[in-house]
């Protein structure tokens, strides 16, 4: 069962200032400060003293293109896992496979959501039919090939 987690008041500065981060997480503090019409000493405050002590700031990742480095094939793998099948021996298997980017744990007929990205078609099939359908539990896979993503970004977070 999902934890609840206690959730942090956000203000109108905090949640532009989140927004603003979610897409140039390498602005320098006066370039925040200067976008959002604030001090840089409050930009400081905000980031070193609550967002991230209070772990709504969780890190930053690198956005890397990846048709540039080789990594053409795209794909959305549906998994059912079997009835009495021990769910978390599953995704601690499918966390060994690199190219498992996220797994979604879901409701409906579908138990998790893979999303996965490799080099060609002859990966995805080795991860398709040596990995994933090896794994005990793993009752069936659907695949969706990605053709493209017309919208790819962050959560936004409304201003209260």
């Amino acid at each position: 069962m999902p934890r609840r987690r206690r959730q942090l008041k956000l203000d109108r500065t905090d949640a532009r200032l989140l927004n603003f981060l979610m897409n140039n997480a390498k602005a320098k503090l006066k370039e925040i400060a200067d976008a959002l019409g604030v001090a840089t000493g409050t930009v400081y405050s905000r980031l070193r003293n609550k967002l991230e002590p209070q772990g709504v700031i969780k890190g930053a990742r690198l956005l890397v293109d990846r048709h540039k480095i080789g990594l053409e094939v795209e794909a959305i793998v549906l998994v059912r896992v079997s009835r009495g099948a021990n769910v978390e021996r599953a995704i601690k298997e499918i966390e060994k496979i690199p190219q498992v980017t996220t797994l979604y744990s879901v409701t409906g007929d579908t138990d998790f959501i893979l999303h996965v990205v490799c080099k060609d078609i002859a990966t995805l099939q080795e991860i398709l039919m040596k990995k994933l359908s090896n794994l005990e539990g793993i009752q069936q896979t659907t695949t969706y090939m990605v053709l493209e993503t017309p919208i790819d970004r962050g959560i936004h977070i409304p201003e209260p």
